[in-house]
């Protein structure tokens, strides 16, 4: 039987993204996939959902017409063999993406119950386990300030803490809410809504919360 310095189950994206690291340090890795190579993002997931989308923003471009996570299957694994502490379908992990129970396992992508389901934010943690892997537990994910968009018409975009979340950690914040419906580029696509939401700290007069709806919101984040 062949042995393997790192063994990857899931050949999504946080499952591709931990090979980098560990390949350039010499180890040797095997990938197990049971379905689709690349996983749910360009199988089924972003890819097909952004070339929809888009097809619906030309119609509505057009016409001017009126114009959806996923969450990893690990019931499967047989964790409890395996002595991985798990609740409910949850693998529980410490700081650095490893398992509680066992030192050699380490989580990142879909299969991270309490992080923003995003591709992006799979690609990020896939790095780090895979630093962690080759440098010894040094990385820590920080999805604190991690930005998010709907691709609907028009666009939802956030970023930063939401106002309930500041108030959890006892910042005083001001709340500037703007319709901006009247600016040109609401016209130009025809679309019935731009609004922007922003929340202040107080104390240090920094934004820690930006919401924006209107066309394009997606770019006017960081």
């Amino acid at each position: 039987m062949e042995k393997y310095d790192v063994v990857i189950l899931g050949g999504g994206n946080a499952g591709m993204g931990v090979t980098v690291p560990t390949r350039a340090a010499g180890m040797s890795v095997a990938m197990i996939e049971a379905r689709d190579l690349g996983g749910t993002c360009p199988n089924g997931g972003c890819t097909p959902k952004k070339v929809l989308v888009a097809a619906a923003l030309a119609i509505h471009e057009i016409e001017e017409a009126d114009c959806a996570g996923h969450v990893a299957n690990v019931e499967g694994l047989d964790l409890g063999t395996g002595v991985i502490a798990h609740r409910e379908g949850h693998i529980e992990i410490d700081d650095h993406l490893r398992s509680r129970s066992d030192p050699d396992v380490y989580v990142c992508g879909a299969a991270v119950w309490n992080s923003p389901q995003f591709s992006p934010v799979a690609t990020y943690e896939c790095g780090l386990v895979g630093r962690n892997i080759v440098d010894g537990l040094r990385h820590r994910p920080d999805d604190g300030q991690i930005p998010a968009c709907l691709y609907t018409v028009p666009d939802l975009a956030s970023v930063g803490l939401t106002e309930a979340n500041a108030k959890e950690q006892g910042l005083g914040v001001r709340v500037h809410v703007n319709d901006i419906a009247g600016l040109a580029i609401r016209e130009t696509y025809a679309e019935t809504v731009a609004w922007s939401k922003v929340i202040v700290d107080e104390t240090a007069d920094r934004v820690v919360r930006a919401h924006l709806v209107g066309h394009a919101g997606f770019r006017a984040l960081p």
